[in-house]
């Protein structure tokens, strides 16, 4: 009955061990998957960031052009253009202007808004990584005391198998 006994505790260890195993490879599968995630993440910030970089280029440029519209005085503009087409066409530029300055610096807003929420999910997804990797060394130590307790009982067991037979 003692041997049965033993041998259901070894069974139950040994149970205790696959499952830990098991929680490992999945923790594992699942750093696999975060990676991916992750480089996906960093790839999308890089091209955020350089959009950002874009539309700031091209609103210098469109508020130089503006600048330089403003310093033209309203005799000037009366004086460079030689008829009313010329005029509503100079005003619709500068309309122009004003509306692509606004549509850029919402652009930017969006485009930043995006990179930082990009950002906090590769934190996130990051973390998520680093307790993976924790709960993997957890597992491991936790399979290490369990095949220690495992050893033990077995030595228990050889022993008292030997103390029988000697009897």
């Amino acid at each position: 009955q003692q041997k049965s006994s033993l041998q259901r505790d070894l069974n139950i260890l040994n149970g205790q061990i696959s499952r830990a195993k098991l929680i490992i490879k999945q923790h594992q599968l699942e750093i696999e998957r975060l990676g991916g995630d992750i480089q996906k993440k960093t790839g999308t910030i890089v091209q955020l960031t350089d959009k950002i970089e874009k539309d700031r280029t091209s609103l210098a440029e469109l508020l130089r052009k503006r600048r330089d519209a403003e310093e033209v005085t309203v005799v000037e503009l009366l004086l460079e253009n030689d008829s009313l087409a010329n005029l509503t066409n100079t005003a619709a530029t500068y309309q122009y202007l004003k509306d692509a300055i606004h549509k850029a610096f919402a652009e930017m807003r969006a485009t930043k808004s995006d990179t930082e929420e990009a950002k906090v999910v590769l934190e996130d997804r990051q973390q998520a990584e680093i307790d993976a990797r924790q709960a993997i060394e957890t597992e491991r130590r936790l399979i290490e005391k369990k095949e220690a307790d495992k050893k033990q009982l077995l030595a228990i067991t050889k022993n008292q198998e030997v103390n029988y037979k000697n009897l």
